[in-house]
């Protein structure tokens, strides 16, 4: 599996300030950061529920789910700002 060098981060870096903007990326970094914390929490939650077979994890789920489309909200903003 190929590693990302400093050079292959750039060139993402300079694409996703094309694509969205400087103003959108603080953003979508928050999204991005919320959305992966509240997986990590959801799996954790699920790894709990297994072991002590309660319904806990469904609001873990939902937590994260919540983060994902907060973070395509974003991103579909900023394209639908494009096409009008």
């Amino acid at each position: 599996m190929p590693h990302l060098g400093v050079p292959e981060l750039l060139i993402i870096l300079v694409i996703f300030v094309l694509v969205f903007g400087v103003g959108k990326l603080p953003q979508i970094g928050k999204a991005l950061g919320q959305g992966i914390r509240d997986f990590r929490e959801a799996t954790q939650g699920l790894g709990e529920e297994d072991a002590s077979g309660a319904d806990s994890g469904k609001s873990a789920e939902a937590e994260a789910l919540h983060g994902l489309v907060k973070i395509g909200t974003l991103l579909g903003s900023k394209t639908n700002t494009e096409h009008n």
